[in-house]
């Protein structure tokens, strides 16, 4: 790490990642079990009725946060900071080209001493990414 403190390599490099998630929909908890296990701490767990699924998208570097994208799947919605979210499917090689890569290319333009860091998703390495 001392290296990348001496040449300034960490603040040069934009890591970037997405977490994909599900999120309960309900609060509270449901506990399946027979009359006499009410006791039973091994009997109680949490069921959830309905789960959202959630991606947060993401990228930070030596200069701090980067870009940020909240992909909720289903009914579109507006993000925290006035973006439009959700309802756009999956993350595969066109929808990428589509909501993520204009927010890596904005914050490249202004920031163009960084290099850009991904992990080895197929999505990454798809055709119509890397044209």
């Amino acid at each position: 790490m001392g290296y990348g403190h001496k040449g300034g390599l960490v603040h040069s490099l934009l890591f970037t990642d997405e977490c994909a998630m599900n999120v309960p929909m309900r609060k509270g908890r449901w506990v399946w079990r027979r009359e006499k296990e009410q006791h039973h701490i091994k009997k109680v767990r949490p069921k959830f009725k309905k789960l959202g699924s959630c991606m947060v998208w993401g990228g930070i570097s030596g200069l701090g946060q980067g870009p940020l994208l909240l992909w909720k799947h289903g009914k579109p919605g507006i993000g925290v900071r006035g973006q439009l979210i959700g309802g756009w499917g999956t993350l595969n090689a066109e929808s990428y080209c589509q909501r993520v890569f204009p927010l890596i290319w904005d914050h490249i333009v202004a920031n163009p001493e960084q290099l850009l860091v991904e992990d080895n998703s197929s999505v990454h390495n798809a055709a119509e990414v890397l044209a």
